[in-house]
């Protein structure tokens, strides 16, 4: 029997939410690590302080909804950090020539300069934790990504016919004898 064939012949593997919860906790607390390494704290940045300064040195001039967008935040967050950096001379928020609704975020040289600075403490820092695991980062990088569209498919989704009719029926359940005078025209 080939792989191909004992892989198809192999019922897939069941994943629990307590597995989910389980993947969950561990990349809250990878995050909380990562935003208390020494480097971030010595050079009093947060990490999406270093997400935008990162983003930035890439992909310079982009406006907040694209920023907002490449992070995974709201605009109003991603503008708050802009704020934050701005205030900073990390970066520049000028009102965009093309619209003056949007605006265009661009990295000073003094951002340039610590984020650069940053990144190869970060290198140095997690380069031998990460040694010989690159494919494994690459295909977690990956798996975040699909669960991440999986989300946002399902916020995208309407509520199914099922879900809207218990929310309805929760919805009556907490009104209580009203519900039932709204729905006779009569007092219960």
């Amino acid at each position: 029997m080939t792989t191909t064939e004992v892989a198809a012949a192999k019922p897939p593997a069941e994943i629990t939410v307590e597995d989910f919860s389980v993947l969950v906790g561990n990349l809250n607390r990878l995050l909380t690590g990562l935003s208390s390494l020494k480097p971030l704290k010595d050079n009093d940045l947060g990490l999406a302080d270093w997400l935008v300064l990162t983003t930035l040195a890439q992909e310079d001039g982009i406006n907040n909804k694209t920023l907002a967008r490449n992070l995974g935040v709201s605009g109003q967050r991603a503008n708050q950090i802009c704020m934050s950096l701005a205030s900073d001379s990390l970066i520049v928020v000028n009102q965009s020539a093309e619209d003056r609704r949007a605006n265009s975020i661009t990295i000073t040289e003094a951002g340039r300069a610590k984020v650069a600075t940053l990144n190869t403490q970060l290198k140095l820092l997690l380069s031998s934790a990460l040694e010989g695991k690159e494919r494994a980062l690459k295909r977690g990088s990956r798996l975040i990504r699909n669960l991440m569209g999986i989300v946002r498919a399902r916020k995208a989704v309407k509520l199914s016919e099922a879900e809207r009719e218990a929310t309805q029926a929760n919805r009556k359940a907490k009104k209580g004898p009203r519900a039932k005078e709204n729905e006779t025209g009569t007092r219960p």
